[in-house]
């Protein structure tokens, strides 16, 4: 999937673990309102290119690779020359989540894990530049 936003939109592409499911979710108002399931040895790919000073073009592609190797129950999330595995939390209430947020221009990604009662067990927070690329690996 390819979507060309201007660099003054807002919305969010988020991969999302609750008790509803695993998500994969692009959501920019009146562009594009996608949702999508995930499996698990899913790999989604996002490219982040905004070297046309106007607009943004984001890439997002999902394969599904078996990985022997790789930690259980969880999104691997591989950026920046980092890896940040984030659990699949089993409770009710519970939910693992990586957002990658666009607000006019303004780039976030935040990734946590976190249960009821508002706790976060694990949270990451970066900006990424305009030409990143991140893979996050479901396992």
């Amino acid at each position: 999937m390819i979507i060309n936003i201007n660099n003054t939109a807002t919305g969010v592409v988020s991969l999302c673990k609750n008790n509803q499911g695993n998500v994969l979710t692009c959501y920019f108002p009146d562009i594009i309102k996608q949702t999508e399931p995930l499996l698990k040895d899913d790999v989604i790919e996002i490219a982040i290119d905004a070297s046309d000073s106007g607009h943004i073009k984001l890439t997002i592609t999902k394969n599904h690779q078996e990985s022997i190797k790789a930690a259980k129950d969880c999104y691997e999330l591989y950026f920046n020359n980092e890896i940040i595995s984030l659990p699949f939390i089993d409770s009710p209430g519970s939910a693992t989540i990586i957002a990658l947020t666009f607000n006019k221009g303004n780039l976030t990604l935040d990734a946590s894990s976190s249960v009821a009662d508002d706790i976060i067990t694990q949270y990451h927070y970066h900006q990424p530049s305009s030409h990143n690329k991140l893979s996050v690996h479901i396992n």
